[in-house]
């Protein structure tokens, strides 16, 4: 009961007051490398936390009413922890999941969850000091990154998968007009912004929680921030803002996988393909829609690729007739080796997944497809998204990076069947100014998102890298 209440009460408090963080005062015991400000909010959240009866049952909103407001502090908007799981990994020995979600703003679907995998010495104890924060690709959810991080986390890291606001929207059933209609309304008010201060509540609370359950000193964790495509994008964002110059954000490795920021200028017909997109989506969100349906089309072909009765019948959907003359299987197929039919124009080669007609390579095709119709894919994603991506790959006005403002380490890992030596150029970009090394590796096979499946062997070198990178 004790250990658990130490733990969640240090969550708590470092979310309930100003930066810098305030902290705790355990049982008397203040937590080392944080100074103690506001005792008396502090000691009201102790005295809530002694109401829970089990360490297994987690917190229930109700329980946490005593801090419902939205204290602002340097323009940024407090979370509220909501809740908080723990759960043994079968079959793994000491392997353990945390389930932490965060309010971060008045409306349903604004809540961040972050999903950790952490090797314990003992319950609600480990000795690894050391976190490996994982932003994902979009549309993507823990679940497509869960069996790697369980890999890292058997090693000497606490891996812990950043998932955003739009993983809360049901993905079945569909949504029905009224509440498309409410969702539209609330992505309004969803800004890149907002996100970015996501992931620096996301890294504090997860430097937090490694030192409550290490024991240590908040201020010897370390963070390394890996991202993967979009997830790419938003780490490369949250340092060129300065987010991990606020109290507790700091990074010590940026670990960019698979993914450009901007084209170099020998490409123009990329760049011009992909600013054209860019100002049609400035037009679609001027026109007041703010989502887009593209996760709920693979969503949609994915259930006819894994139903028997349907998997080998001819694809049929109105606004895709040049398909009709395959089947939905061989259409789900397409879906992933040839991406760049589907709207992707991100490369003349990109694709998710090495495949042809007859398979999908480097996968098992039907626990892809479990998968992603368990909840590993988001049905709608904001549109602002989108806009992020194509805007800066274009290097339109108003949309520049920023890398002379980046000072962490940065290692860039390329895959060629998706972004490779595109994303190469936009991260040396990073390192043309400074005196740091930016280290890329750029990796002969596997697709975009080969790297997300443990049955792909293709990608096994592009791992240990990872993990060597990591242990040094």
């Amino acid at each position: 009961m004790k250990k658990i209440a130490a733990i969640l009460a240090a969550l708590l408090m470092l979310l309930a007051v100003f930066v810098p963080m305030a902290a705790a005062v355990q049982n008397g015991e203040q937590i080392r490398g944080i100074d103690t400000h506001e005792i008396g909010v502090v000691r009201e959240l102790n005295n809530e936390l002694n109401k829970i009866q089990s360490p297994d049952v987690g917190i229930s909103p109700n329980k946490m009413a005593i801090y419902t407001t939205g204290v602002s502090a340097r323009g940024m908007q407090f979370p509220r922890l909501i809740d908080y799981q723990r759960e043994k990994i079968p079959d793994i020995e000491n392997m353990v999941k945390y389930t932490i979600k965060l309010q971060v703003g008045p409306q349903k679907y604004d809540i961040v969850t972050l999903t950790s995998f952490i090797k314990e010495t003992k319950p609600y104890r480990t000795k690894e000091k050391k976190v490996l924060a994982m932003s994902t690709g979009q549309g993507l959810t823990y679940k497509l990154y869960e069996e790697r991080a369980i890999e890292l986390a058997k090693g000497s890291v606490n891996v812990v998968v950043i998932g955003r606001r739009e993983d809360n929207i049901r993905s079945y059933p569909p949504l029905d007009g009224a509440e498309l209609t409410e969702m539209n309304e609330i992505m309004s008010g969803w800004s890149e912004e907002m996100y970015l201060q996501d992931m620096y509540w996301s890294v504090v609370t997860s430097r937090l929680h490694t030192a409550m359950l290490s024991r240590a000193d908040i201020k010897s964790i370390e963070v390394i921030g890996w991202g993967h495509s979009l997830g790419e994008r938003f780490w490369k964002d949250y340092l060129e803002n300065g987010y991990d110059k606020k109290s507790f954000g700091d990074i010590k490795l940026f670990m960019a996988v698979d993914m450009a920021t901007e084209y170099d200028l020998i490409y123009g017909d990329l760049i011009k393909t992909q600013e054209g997109k860019c100002r049609e989506i400035e037009g679609v969100i001027a026109d007041g829609k703010y989502y887009s349906e593209e996760g709920a089309m693979i969503l949609y072909i994915t259930s006819l690729a894994y139903n028997p009765e349907t998997r080998d019948q001819y694809f049929d959907f109105p606004g895709m007739p040049e398909l009709s003359g395959y089947t939905n299987i061989e259409v789900f197929r397409m879906m992933n080796f040839m991406t760049w039919q589907f709207g992707s124009q991100f490369t003349p080669d990109f694709h998710n997944l090495d495949g042809d007609l007859n398979s999908l390579y480097d996968v098992d095709e039907q626990k892809m497809m479990v998968l992603i119709l368990n909840g590993g894919a988001v049905a709608y994603t904001p549109l602002f998204e989108d806009e992020m991506v194509a805007c800066q790959l274009g290097n339109v006005l108003g949309y520049e990076s920023k890398p002379e403002n980046i000072d962490t380490e940065v290692i860039y890992y390329g895959l060629y069947g998706g972004f490779g030596h595109y994303g190469e150029h936009a991260i040396r970009l990073i390192g043309a100014s400074k005196d740091f090394p930016v280290i890329t590796k750029v990796f002969n096979t596997g697709g975009h998102a080969s790297i997300l499946f443990v049955d792909s062997k293709k990608v096994d070198r592009f791992w240990q890298e990872v993990q060597d990178d990591i242990r040094r």
